[in-house]
């Protein structure tokens, strides 16, 4: 009878391995189809490994551990399979470097919430399965386990690509490569003119622009927002208020997601370009500053003079995203966190609802018009995250009771009451709007239902609303808002974006994705017949196949690498820096703070310095946070401009000590001379050392030898 009944299971687990494999198959979620051969034996190796995993019958310690160990074999099997289910089933993608990325508590809890349900009947299936299969294994023979294991051992190694297995490593190890990208030169990104990549003209720190006309600017992001939620004729009055504005205002089209999700979109959309989010979603969280020196269009216009205020109903803290706004010209970042006191009971998992957003945003607005001085006010709403969270508030859509389906009712009734309130209130005077999805809604058999093939669609909504009547876009994506914005505000400005074009591309003009080409608005099919190398030369005059589209990607991504600012680096109580020259100050050898060289995390303009950069002209600066124990920043700097800029930025009341230093040449004479009168905080105590103190730290700077400065007091 137990033979019978451990048949059953093992035939039911291998159906359970299979079923769910075959699914991503037919769903085209790997690169290529596996046959019915290879799903049958991959799936087959998996369940025998599992079942048939050894457990020793001899003393009870190396019994607990088998048993243990075959414990975790068991669940740890089913429960990946059962997560790269539920991947797939929330955002239409297996186990590849982006999902990767989300593997976090954040990710973890919202699965909890989202799937209730399946977890329950996982861990009692798991239960079930792990108390059988134990008792099973011992009355079985030992030949028979280490013959059955050994084959299915075989199997796996055969067929590693089509299992669980080989899906997760194959993922992790694609992550891997892409979190250890080698730099790019701007010289090689040059190349690339051809297919719409160009290296930045000027860093962040070097930005100049103006505008005589101070219009304000409102950017309102929707969650996962795609253009077939409008006017989609199988939800009649789905987006009323959409519809009318699209065709009172003018409405983007085509507009291709340049991004997979919320993120991904934002650094898009403001910077100009396809960043890595693969290296990471909490890359930006780790503290290492990415992309903080790449110019994007909110730096442009806070050097211009606008106040910028983000407000979202999300944590600010998740991904990074408060931090990256921060450093990119936001006054002020709302999230979840500012909120919690007044709407704590009333938020959603995500965060605060929409309907109280756009209430806090109308508030806002109100306190930027008393500025003197232009604004800019961005929203990103978070009612239309999968699988739907209408505002309670909001009227019901009455041709379905979908949630999700409610969501993008609900978005469109706010978002137009949030305009009609602000044309009645006279608010929109010398302003721009732009409406925009931050990427397209996730391919799921979920969304399919809803929406059938065409949420493959990577068309989002955008809407441009301005005084101009002469508004024309052609092929633009995410990444073209940047230069687009700047124009629409009549910005004066030295900055270029690496993707970005003004109001969109030429026709016939290639427009790359992450994973797609596009010309005309119309994704180009890419030839899977090709030996794939990350670091492959594409060159113009040929058709782009797939691993062309890779390599630029890959290429792209090490480029914009270069422009990060390394994790601040914690230093204990009672540290000293000491700078080592070459005799006479001509050259500096090593920067170090309680004996770790800091020489690796020094940028000029985002670039990594070359050894030769430590002999020739330029200043180099620290900035020493005393209350957090840790430095900011470590930059070097070639020009005057760029380092009066950055001083200019360091709050007047800041907690921290800046020390400047540099290799004795005429040029860093100079230039210490003239900051002398330009920014009087500095005292240079010896003699190519200067340091601006805190007032609650009495930091020394001693010279000994004319070769070794050390500076202590911290």
């Amino acid at each position: 009878m137990k033979k019978i009944i451990g048949s059953v299971i093992f035939i039911g687990f291998f159906l359970y391995v299979f079923a769910e494999t075959n699914y991503l198959n037919n769903k085209n979620i790997f690169f290529e189809n596996l046959t019915l051969t290879e799903l049958i034996l991959g799936s087959l190796g998996v369940a025998a490994f599992v079942f048939f995993f050894p457990v020793s019958h001899g003393k009870k310690p190396a019994r607990l551990l088998s048993q243990v160990l075959k414990v975790l074999v068991i669940t740890s099997t089913v429960f990946i399979i059962l997560v790269e289910a539920l991947i797939v089933d929330f955002s239409g993608i297996g186990f590849g470097p982006e999902v990767i990325t989300h593997l976090n508590w954040d990710a973890f809890v919202l699965g909890v919430k989202q799937y209730k349900l399946p977890l329950l009947v996982f861990i009692m299936l798991t239960t079930a399965i792990n108390v059988f299969i134990l008792g099973m294994n011992k009355n079985s023979k030992a030949i028979t386990r280490a013959l059955l294991l050994l084959i299915s051992i075989i199997l796996i190694g055969l067929f590693f690509n089509q299992t669980i297995y080989g899906r997760l490593y194959e993922g992790y190890i694609e992550y891997n490569k892409l979190m250890n990208i080698r730099g790019v030169h701007e010289s090689e990104i040059k190349k690339l003119k051809f297919i719409g990549i160009d290296h930045i003209k000027t860093s962040k720190s070097n930005i100049v622009a103006n505008t005589n006309k101070d219009k304000n600017l409102i950017v309102i992001y929707l969650e996962s927002f795609s253009a077939l939620f409008v006017g989609n004729p199988n939800y009649p009055d789905l987006t009323p208020k959409f519809d009318k504005m699209a065709k009172q205002h003018h409405l983007i089209s085509p507009y291709i997601s340049t991004a997979h999700y919320t993120m991904d979109g934002l650094i898009s959309s403001h910077c100009g370009f396809i960043p890595n989010m693969l290296m990471g979603n909490n890359t930006l969280a780790s503290g290492e500053r990415y992309y903080y020196d790449i110019p994007c269009f909110t730096d442009v216009l806070s050097v211009a003079g606008y106040h910028q205020e983000f407000l979202g109903g999300a944590k600010k803290s998740f991904a990074g995203k408060g931090d990256f706004l921060s450093d990119h010209g936001y006054d002020k970042v709302w999230g979840s966190e500012d909120f919690y006191a007044d709407f704590g009971e009333q938020m959603t998992w995500w965060g605060l609802e929409d309907s109280d957003l756009f209430d806090q945003a109308k508030s806002r607005v109100h306190e930027l018009q008393q500025l003197d001085q232009p604004y800019h006010l961005s929203l990103l709403t978070l009612g239309t995250h999968l699988k739907g969270y209408p505002s309670p508030s909001c009227p019901k859509y009455k041709d379905s009771e979908d949630l999700f389906i409610n969501a993008i009712h609900c978005t469109d009734y706010l978002v137009g009451d949030f305009l009609d309130y602000l044309v009645n209130q006279g608010l929109l005077t010398n302003t721009t709007v732009i409406i925009t999805g931050d990427h397209t809604l996730f391919s799921t058999s979920y969304t399919q239902d809803l929406f059938g093939n065409k949420i493959d669609d990577k068309n989002l909504f955008g809407l441009i609303i301005d005084e101009k009547n002469d508004i024309k876009t052609s092929n633009m994506g995410l990444y073209d808002l940047p230069p687009t914005i700047l124009s629409l505000l009549e910005v004066d400005h030295n900055v270029s974006f690496i993707m970005g074009d003004e109001f969109g591309r030429e026709v016939g003009s290639p427009m790359l994705t992450r994973n797609e080409l596009y010309i005309n608005g119309k994704a180009q099919p890419l030839s899977f017949e090709c030996q794939f190398d990350l670091n492959k030369k594409v060159k113009p005059g040929k058709d782009i196949d797939l691993c062309d589209q890779r390599a630029v990607i890959h290429q792209l991504y090490g480029y914009t690498e270069r422009f990060n600012i390394p994790s601040k680096f914690r230093y204990k109580a009672n540290s000293v820096i000491e700078i080592l020259y070459e005799k006479d100050y001509t050259k500096i050898v090593d920067i170090t703070i309680g004996g770790n060289s800091l020489k690796p995390n020094f940028r000029n303009n985002g670039f990594v310095l070359t050894p030769e950069m430590y002999g020739r002209k330029g200043l180099f600066l620290i900035n020493i946070n005393h209350q957090t124990q840790i430095i900011e920043h470590m930059l070097n700097f070639s020009e005057l401009s760029s380092l009066l800029t950055f001083l200019q930025r360091v709050p007047s009341d800041s907690q921290s000590t800046l020390l400047l230093f540099g290799i004795d040449v005429e040029e860093n004479r100079q230039v210490l001379d003239q900051l002398k009168v330009e920014y009087k905080e500095f005292t240079c105590q010896t003699y190519m050392v200067c340091i601006k103190p805190n007032e609650n730290h009495d930091n020394t700077v001693t010279d000994k030898n004319n070769q070794r400065v050390i500076v202590s007091g911290f």
